[in-house]
């Protein structure tokens, strides 16, 4: 019995939640709200661990957490980031955001 339940309760997750599950956030215990902040926050290091500084803000102003979400996954993949994201990528952009600077100037 207990099977079916943990069966089912998989197969109800919403977008963001699956979301989650695939990145590996370790705190899967939050729904709704929370979840989708906690999408967004670890989005956001993402975009800084890349080395690009944004003004949150600014750039979210007026978007619900589902839009937040897909315009900060839209900006890291703007920045290189194909696939599974993680901070191993993220760094890897930075330095060679970083080696490329150095090469222009």
């Amino acid at each position: 019995m207990k099977s079916k339940r943990s069966k089912q309760a998989s197969h109800t997750l919403s977008k963001d939640e699956e979301s989650i599950k695939r990145l590996k956030v370790p705190i899967l215990s939050f729904v709704g709200l929370r979840t989708c902040l906690l999408l967004t926050y670890f989005s956001q290091s993402l975009v800084v661990a890349c080395g690009v500084r944004k003004q949150w803000t600014r750039e979210l102003d007026g978007l619900n957490t589902s839009a937040q979400i897909a315009h900060i996954r839209k900006i890291l993949s703007d920045l290189g980031m194909a696939g599974r994201l993680s901070m191993e990528q993220a760094r890897e952009i930075r330095a060679q955001r970083e080696l490329a600077q150095e090469l222009g100037t």
